[in-house]
């Protein structure tokens, strides 16, 4: 499971670009300086660590070190051209290097971030000072593996290089408004009679489907929550092939019809992904895992989440959930009962209705476009009818909400012919039950 994050947040993300190298410039009378930023939508950070020893017994004083090691990413689905990011460079100077397994190669850098879909290539070109003999001109790739080290080994004929590297997950975001709010208490202290009982609840809003600039293409597979407290599978999306789902060159993300799980609180779950097109140019398997053990702590809870599986043959899949540690679960129905101006008793209607949480911030368009739950949105070109009953046919109707907060629901409705707008954003609390919007 590869925990990713939104390394910066910025108006490159409104035409989801991945990834977007930024070139900063600064002019003055005695210095000129450039400055190169990768701004990267999904990011996960490495620390890469140099180690060279000897090979078979031999023994080595050391060596005087010259050339260049740099560090560039792959799989970067054409967004950019990777920018080598120098790790080592000296030139026509001394630099000692003791060979000890010990002892760490001089780095001037070590950390580096990268796109969690991608790969980190290091290009070592080492030779020996004075006497120019080539020691190493290789590169070795390491694949992104959340909270793990991977190595990569170049065996010379005196010499072996050991090229390490750790990977971790950024500080998870999205905490709540109020920070001073505690966890909930388990034993808790309502009215039965006006509010239901709460439970750890995973609550998932979106599933991004990453790819190359590729013509459209046909979805179809499955995507199903499990937990260890039962056998019930939770499907976020289950398609077969005759029934795919159609991704147009600008759709990146797969509708969530049910995208709530209830578990124990000594329980783990799981999200498994199994996700092809029809011809096959890409295929996500994966598993997204959280094991009792790291549920029993409070980092996690509370907080916005993703997790990025990436695919066998390119492409990869982000999911967008939060873990509550007490929530109760909603049944949403809306009815639309205009009062002019639409004409038809049953009339056709496109626009939104998004609900979200009171106590999260949604300031960024990252956060707006994925941490919300959609329960209706179809453009001008696709009306939809209103049924007979003046109800409103929803994309998904049950979610949940934390026992803390409040709902709110955006409306912006508006009616096919006459553009008669319906448009507020309602507070719900959780005892109310239902409420009723005068516009």
């Amino acid at each position: 499971m590869i925990l990713a994050t939104l390394l910066q947040d910025c108006s490159f993300w409104k035409k989801q670009i991945l990834e977007l190298i930024m070139n900063k410039s600064s002019l003055c009378p005695l210095i000129a300086s450039k400055v190169l930023s990768l701004l990267s939508t999904f990011g996960v950070h490495c620390r890469i660590e140099i180690k060279v020893c000897s090979r078979q017994g031999k023994q080595h004083d050391g060596l005087n070190v010259n050339g260049k090691i740099v560090a560039r990413y792959a799989n970067t689905y054409g967004n950019y051209s990777s920018e080598d990011c120098v790790l080592f460079e000296k030139q026509d100077s001394d630099l000692p290097v003791e060979i000890n397994p010990a002892k760490r190669f001089p780095l001037s850098r070590c950390w580096v971030s990268l796109p969690a879909y991608s790969s980190l290539i290091v290009d070592l070109n080492l030779y020996e000072f004075k006497t120019m003999r080539k020691i190493v001109d290789q590169s070795v790739e390491s694949s992104v593996e959340d909270g793990r080290i991977t190595s990569n080994s170049i065996l010379l004929d005196d010499l072996a290089i050991h090229v390490h590297a750790a990977w971790f997950s950024p500080d998870v975001v999205g905490q709540r408004i109020d920070s001073k709010i505690g966890f909930p208490s388990s034993l808790l202290s309502w009215n039965h009679q006006s509010k239901p009982w709460a439970s750890p609840v995973l609550e998932i809003f979106s599933v991004f489907f990453g790819r190359g600039r590729q013509k459209t293409m046909q979805i179809y597979g499955s995507i199903e929550v499990l937990s260890d407290d039962d056998d019930r599978i939770s499907y976020i999306f289950n398609r077969d092939e005759k029934e795919a789902l159609v991704l147009s060159e600008n759709e990146k993300s797969l509708p969530v019809s049910d995208g709530f799980r209830v578990f124990d609180d000594c329980s783990s779950f799981q999200m498994k992904f199994s996700i092809k097109d029809t011809e096959e140019r890409s295929a996500i398997r994966g598993l997204v895992d959280w094991v009792a053990s790291v549920l029993g702590t409070s980092l996690w809870y509370e907080k916005q989440l993703c997790s990025l599986i990436p695919g066998q043959h390119g492409g990869f899949a982000v999911i967008h959930y939060l873990i509550f540690s007490e929530a109760v679960s909603a049944n949403i129905i809306v009815f639309l009962n205009p009062k002019t101006g639409c004409g038809d008793v049953c009339p056709k209607i496109w626009g939104s209705l998004i609900a979200q949480y009171s106590c999260y911030y949604y300031t960024s368009r990252f956060n707006k476009d994925y941490y919300r739950i959609v329960l209706f949105e179809k453009i001008k070109d696709d009306l939809i009818q209103v049924s007979d009953d003046s109800r409103i046919p929803l994309s998904r109707s049950m979610i949940v909400v934390p026992s803390y907060t409040s709902l709110i629901v955006n409306v912006d409705i508006l009616c096919g012919k006459s553009d008669e707008n319906f448009s507020c954003a309602t507070k719900i609390e959780i005892s109310e039950g239902f409420k009723i919007v005068d516009i």
